[in-house]
């Protein structure tokens, strides 16, 4: 029934919590697909390990390093479960994680994603998330409860293979494919609109902080920026109609673009001519002189960027 998958870099240190986590679980229909995003330690040599001890199918890829995105789509070539669950390589599940997971799927087969939320490694709530005390569950888009509802906390996620599959790509025609590494994820969750989502109340992830290495660990200042560049311009193209629904998030993500544009020499006219849509265009000029004050702010009182 179930895909757990696992992009991972540079994790061998953390993978056998996370084994012990998924050999823990109360519901027992499920394969782990681990996407190996160029790591240069053991992390192999431990999977094959894994391999030994299991009683369920693991399927370990090793790919060239690109990014926690490309591991994502990667993966895309090795799905065949009807769900896919993400988890990252340095967190665990909890034991009942994938019989909840279950449960709620079967009271609603129209749902074309599960979330639940997340405890720390003491086993304390992440507490930003807005939940009413009594509900067990919301049904909503991610737009509503991400941009309306303001809610960032870390999720886990359970999702429908269609929806995934439709989910996780990038544009055809990537500006400065050249230059990035990294594209947030929140793109991919956030092009498909009115998929409704459930958003339960327990807690099925334990998220830990420990990990030292990540799956992109080498982006320099400027590659950084236009991953930044990258992931504002197509962001905002596809959601800009939700920017009354937190304007102060949309517009840090236009004066960010307009500066990261001047940072790496494309200026900060050309920036606005980076976008797609017409009416982004209209308010990242209109935003022109914040965007200048904050560079300057930035450059001579911060001395540094967001970078």
């Amino acid at each position: 029934m179930f895909t757990l998958l696992t992009p991972t870099y540079n994790r061998a240190h953390t993978l056998e919590r996370l084994f012990n986590s998924i050999n823990s679980q109360t519901y027992r229909s499920f394969e782990w697909l681990i996407i190996d995003d160029g790591s240069n330690d053991d992390t192999q040599i431990i999977i094959e390990g894994f391999k030994l001890k299991a009683n369920y199918d693991i399927t370990y890829v090793y790919k060239t390093n690109g990014g926690k995105h490309s591991a994502l789509i990667e993966a895309k070539k090795y799905l065949s479960n009807d769900y896919i669950i993400i988890i990252d390589s340095d967190d665990e599940i909890l034991p009942d994680c994938l019989e909840v997971f279950k449960q709620h799927i079967e009271k609603n087969s129209r749902i074309e994603e599960v979330r639940a939320r997340c405890v720390n490694s003491d086993l304390n709530l992440i507490q930003k998330f807005y939940f009413p005390q009594d509900l067990e569950y919301i049904d909503t888009t991610w737009h509503d409860m991400v941009l309306k509802k303001q809610n960032d906390e870390e999720l886990i996620s359970c999702f429908k293979l269609q929806y995934y599959l439709r989910a996780v790509n990038l544009p055809k025609k990537l500006i400065f494919s050249e230059h990035f590494n990294s594209f947030s994820e929140v793109y991919f969750w956030s092009r498909i609109k009115k998929v409704t989502i459930r958003y339960i109340k327990e807690p099925l992830r334990v998220y830990h902080q420990d990990s030292g290495n990540s799956i992109m660990n080498n982006t320099s200042f400027k590659t950084g920026l236009y991953n930044d560049i990258i992931q504002f311009k197509y962001f905002l193209d596809e959601n800009y109609t939700y920017i009354f629904w937190r304007p102060r998030y949309f517009i840090s993500q236009y004066i960010k673009l307009t500066i990261a544009s001047r940072l790496v020499g494309n200026g900060f006219f050309r920036s606005h001519f980076l976008y797609e849509q017409v009416i982004n265009r209209i308010i990242s000029f209109s935003l022109s002189p914040a965007s200048i004050l904050f560079y300057f702010k930035m450059k001579y009182l911060d001395k540094g960027f967001w970078r």
